[in-house]
């Protein structure tokens, strides 16, 4: 009865997408790539391994999911991508962003598109996916780890972006600024780096500006102390984040008196 049950589980195992040695690569170059490599090694190289890790990994899980579903699996895939990819996914985006405390981020670059010749390599390797499989005696060890660092690659391009945070603010707390010039004082900056307003009227308690390489979120602090800012940029340098970061504080300190950086 054991030794059945154990060749039950074997087979169950090599039969699965998550012991093989592709997905767990393609996970962990997705993470590697949207962590570290994008940020110290940015280039057009380094912005399509995601897309193509991505895709990679999506379908493979979708056949998991759905082993007879070839064509129908691929159509999804291709149109989500392509839905993400277009303008028309920003309102979304940004719907799903004020409710959750999770960023959702994504650029609008249809040469992206070209990530889509991965697609029939990820068939391939699911059909033969008892070649790529790891023949391991722990072998039911690893699908659990897997599942959860497959979860993380697919969420962590848009959930989980390495973010600089940070606040600028009075340094008393019983202290205010103005709203309405503290906005014109940020668009001095966004102006400066050609970020386009998405949302920004001084009405509101937070918004956003944007291009095809940075995205600046702000947000009102209580009381209206000051304001925290997001800044993501997925294809520049550390350096040229600092400086728009830099620009704000001079920007903003030089409108108002007081004031302290904080990062958060």
């Amino acid at each position: 009865m054991s030794n059945n049950s154990w060749a039950g589980d074997e087979k169950f195992m090599n039969n699965s997408i998550y012991t093989t040695w592709p997905l767990l690569l393609s996970v962990l170059l997705l993470i590697l790539n949207d962590h570290v490599l994008k940020y110290s090694f940015p280039s057009i190289f380094t912005g399509k391994i995601s897309d193509f890790s991505g895709i990679f990994l999506i379908v493979l899980v979708l056949r998991g999911l759905f082993p007879k579903r070839v064509l129908e699996t691929s159509v999804l895939v291709v149109g989500l991508f392509l839905y993400w990819k277009s303008p028309y996914s920003q309102a979304l985006i940004e719907f799903i962003n004020t409710y959750s405390p999770l960023e959702f981020i994504r650029t609008v670059d249809y040469s992206d598109l070209v990530a889509f010749v991965i697609i029939p390599v990820a068939h391939f390797v699911y059909a033969k996916r008892d070649r790529y499989s790891l023949k391991l005696n722990i072998g039911k060890l690893i699908k659990i780890p897997a599942i959860v660092l497959t979860i993380l690659g697919i969420t962590g391009t848009s959930t989980l972006p390495n973010l600089d945070m940070y606040e600028i603010r009075k340094k008393s707390s019983s202290e205010s600024i103005d709203i309405v010039k503290a906005i014109n004082a940020i668009e001095n900056v966004t102006n400066a780096y050609n970020l386009i307003c998405k949302k920004c009227n001084p009405l509101d308690n937070e918004g956003l500006y944007m291009n095809d390489r940075v995205r600046l979120v702000y947000r009102v602090l209580e009381n209206n102390r000051g304001i925290k800012f997001l800044i993501d940029c997925r294809s520049c340098s550390q350096q040229e984040v600092a400086q728009i970061k830099s620009d704000l504080q001079y920007s903003l300190g030089h409108r108002f008196k007081g004031m302290e950086f904080v990062i958060k």
